[in-house]
């Protein structure tokens, strides 16, 4: 908007150097004039520049919750599990900060493999050396390393960089009902479905 413009409307209610740097419509030009000649009920659309908020790190509150896996789906519990990990469930999430907050998650034997994912399903690692692929069935995995089966889970959906790393390291899976963090003082968290 011209200074020109309110001289031309208005001679004597501005000074001689008075800038204005206001964005309006077009269409608003009598709301304008309205304001102008003190009528307060006229709103200007002002458009206002609003800056998105990031949390520092010395703002974000990291909380301790307790999952129990006991009959329930493997995939429902990682994915709960992968949500309070990296935060996405509190309102100042961002993508690249660590917002997230610590699980611990217990009975990790007791954990349901849905379908014939138990006889089919098929766990792969490698030793390192050359021809050293060795794959494991997950009846017998769950067996020996159950708490290794729900880590894989939830790891497999954070993601795969220095953020999915930090995020993974305040896992804690046991494969019992007992943990070593009550000092904590872990919240409950009930998977649902």
């Amino acid at each position: 908007m011209s200074r020109t413009v309110f001289h031309l409307l208005f001679p004597q209610s501005l000074p001689s150097r008075c800038q204005f740097k206001v964005s309006l419509d077009k269409s608003c030009w009598d709301r304008v004039i309205l304001r102008l000649c003190g009528f307060a009920q006229a709103r200007l659309p002002v458009r206002l520049i609003v800056s998105t908020y990031f949390p520092s790190k010395s703002e974000i509150v990291r909380r301790w919750y307790l999952v129990d896996a006991k009959d329930q789906a493997l995939g429902r519990v990682a994915t709960h599990v992968a949500n309070l990990l990296t935060g996405k469930l509190k309102p100042t999430w961002v993508p690249f900060m660590d917002s997230g907050d610590h699980v611990i998650v217990i009975n990790a034997d007791k954990v349901k493999l849905t379908g014939k994912k138990l006889e089919q399903k098929v766990y792969y690692r490698h030793t390192g050396f050359p021809g050293g692929l060795k794959s494991t069935v997950a009846k017998d995995f769950k067996s020996k390393h159950a708490d290794r089966m729900v880590e894989q889970a939830v790891k497999g959906m954070l993601p795969k960089n220095k953020l999915g790393r930090a995020v993974g390291k305040k896992l804690k899976v046991y494969i019992g009902p007992e943990h070593r963090h009550s000092s904590q003082r872990p919240e409950v968290s009930v998977v649902v479905g």
